[in-house]
């Protein structure tokens, strides 16, 4: 998969460039807006680190902190794992710069944790787990269209050729294709 973002007016040399690019690398072309590629940055990049950061810094009011996180697994270190050698100041720079999908996603997800706790508060198991049952399905929904690479399910693409750097250097458009036997 190749993210490409093409502003109204691009010139069609410049499309091809990118064509190409995808060609050569065996990946498929996604053509998004600005905006879009933003918002997913915003989504898989950014609010996980953030969050990484958060419960970090949230753990430091807890006093069982300190004995508690020698008993942390692999689940918690691949959270927490998220803002290791980020620089803060090119970080946060990053982030301000992506600011307006941030807060959305923040705010949805601060509504999202403030359903969690009441239902947590309240004892509500069956809503609870309906939640979790959802968030599974969300997840193996997402996981099955990633796993074919392909975001824009259901839309068909044209084929594309396929060639190597090999193949480029010599001027060629399209590989050859196999011989039969």
């Amino acid at each position: 998969m190749l993210g490409i973002v093409a502003p109204p007016g691009t010139p069609e040399g410049a499309l091809q460039i990118c064509m190409d690019l995808a060609a050569i690398l065996g990946a498929i072309p996604f053509f998004l807006e600005a905006a879009e590629l933003d918002s997913v940055t915003a989504t898989s990049e950014e609010i996980p680190s953030i969050l990484a950061a958060a419960l970090l810094e949230s753990l430091q009011v807890n006093p069982g902190w300190r004995d508690q996180r020698r008993l942390v697994g692999r689940s918690f270190a691949q959270l927490a794992g998220l803002v290791q050698g980020r620089p803060g100041g090119d970080w946060a720079e990053e982030l301000i710069s992506n600011r307006g999908p941030l807060v959305a996603r923040l705010e949805a997800l601060a509504e999202e944790l403030e359903s969690l706790r009441g239902m947590l508060s309240s004892a509500d198991e069956a809503g609870l787990a309906a939640r979790l049952d959802r968030a599974g399905e969300i997840y193996q929904d997402w996981r099955s269209i990633r796993l074919e690479s392909r975001p824009d399910h259901g839309v068909e693409l044209p084929g594309l050729p396929r060639i190597n750097l090999f193949d480029r250097l010599l001027g060629r458009r399209e590989r050859p294709a196999p011989k039969k036997s």
